[in-house]
C-alpha cells in the first residue's frame, strides 16, 4: 500500500482494505489501456503494411496490363503477318481499283502532268478522295493492304468495304530515307471511290487508336506536292488584302474575307494566283 495511505488507515482495517481494492482497481485499469495502446499500435502497423502491400499491387497490376496491352499489339501484328508469307511490293490488284508503290506521294496520281501550276484534280484519279496513313509497321504489310484498311474501318465502326477503295500506295523506301523518316513504319496513300467516305474516315479516325494494332497509326487528309507548291505560292495573296489561303481535299482555296457569308475561290494554278492579286 501506498506509505502516505498507510499512515491514516492504520487505525481502520476497513477503510485501508477499501483503499487497497481502489489501488489495485487503478492497477488493473491501467495494465488494461496499456495493453490496448499497445493492441492499437500493432493494429496500426498491420493497416500500414496493408496499404504498402496494396500500393505495391497495383504497381504490379498496372505494370501487367502494359504487358498484356504489348503482347496483345505483338499477337495482332503476328496474326496479320501470318494471314500471308510475303506481299508483292509492285503491285496488288483490287476490285475496281489498284494497290501500288510509289516514290513519291505525288507520282501516285497517274492522271498527273507535272506542272506545278496545277492541282492535278481532275477525272477518275481525283486526289481530293485521298487520306494518308502513316506509322504502320512493316510487319503489318505482310497482309492485304485493302484488308489494313477495311480492319481500321471496322475499329472506326464504318460500313467501309472494298469497293469503296480505288487504290492504295506503299511509300517506297527512298521517300523515307529522302525525309530521315523511321523505315520501320510505313506510310500508305489511300483513294476512296467517294468524297464522303473519305471524310468519315477522318471524322472517325481516333476510335481506330482504341485498337491495339492501330495505336501508333496516324490518319491525315492528303495533299499532293503540287497542291502543296501551289498554297506556299498562293499565300502571297495575303499581301493583297486577302483574308484566307488555305488547302482542303487537296484543293487550294482563297477567301477575302472571314465573313461566313464569303465564297471561298478556287485555285488552279500560279497564273490564276497572279489575276487575283489585283481583282480584290
Amino acid at each position: 500500500m501506498d506509505p502516505i495511505a498507510e499512515k491514516y488507515t492504520n487505525n481502520d482495517p476497513l477503510l485501508k482494505d477499501y483503499i487497497q481494492k481502489l489501488i489495485d482497481n487503478v492497477q488493473f485499469e491501467k495494465t488494461r489501456s496499456e495493453n490496448h495502446l499497445a493492441k492499437n499500435r500493432q493494429l496500426k502497423a498491420k493497416v500500414n503494411q496493408l496499404e504498402n502491400e496494396i500500393k505495391a499491387l497495383k504497381l504490379k497490376k498496372e505494370r501487367l496490363e502494359e504487358v498484356n496491352d504489348k503482347l496483345q499489339r505483338d499477337m495482332t501484328l503476328i496474326h496479320i503477318s501470318q494471314k500471308s508469307n510475303a506481299i508483292n511490293l509492285n503491285t496488288q490488284a483490287i476490285s475496281n481499283g489498284s494497290v501500288t508503290v510509289s516514290d513519291d506521294p505525288a507520282t501516285h496520281n497517274t492522271g498527273n502532268t507535272g506542272n506545278t501550276g496545277n492541282t492535278g484534280n481532275n477525272g477518275d484519279d481525283d486526289d481530293s478522295n485521298c487520306i494518308i496513313v502513316k506509322g504502320l509497321h512493316k510487319n503489318a504489310l505482310a497482309s492485304s493492304l485493302p484488308g489494313i484498311i477495311l480492319d481500321m474501318g471496322r475499329a472506326m465502326k464504318l460500313k467501309l468495304t472494298k469497293d469503296d477503295l480505288k487504290r492504295v500506295t506503299i511509300m517506297k523506301r527512298k521517300f523515307y530515307e529522302r525525309h530521315n523518316l523511321e523505315t520501320d513504319t510505313m506510310i500508305l496513300i489511300v483513294q476512296f471511290h467517294k468524297l464522303d467516305m473519305k471524310v468519315d474516315f477522318l471524322k472517325h479516325k481516333e476510335k481506330c487508336k482504341k485498337h491495339p494494332a492501330y495505336t501508333s497509326v496516324n490518319v491525315e487528309d492528303y495533299v499532293s506536292e503540287n497542291t502543296y507548291n501551289l498554297c506556299q505560292y498562293a499565300k502571297i495573296l495575303k499581301t493583297y488584302g486577302y483574308a484566307a489561303v488555305y488547302w482542303r481535299n487537296n484543293c487550294v482555296y482563297a477567301k477575302k474575307t472571314n465573313s461566313t457569308d464569303c465564297k471561298e475561290i478556287p485555285i488552279h494554278s500560279r497564273s490564276q494566283v497572279d489575276a487575283l492579286k489585283f481583282s480584290i
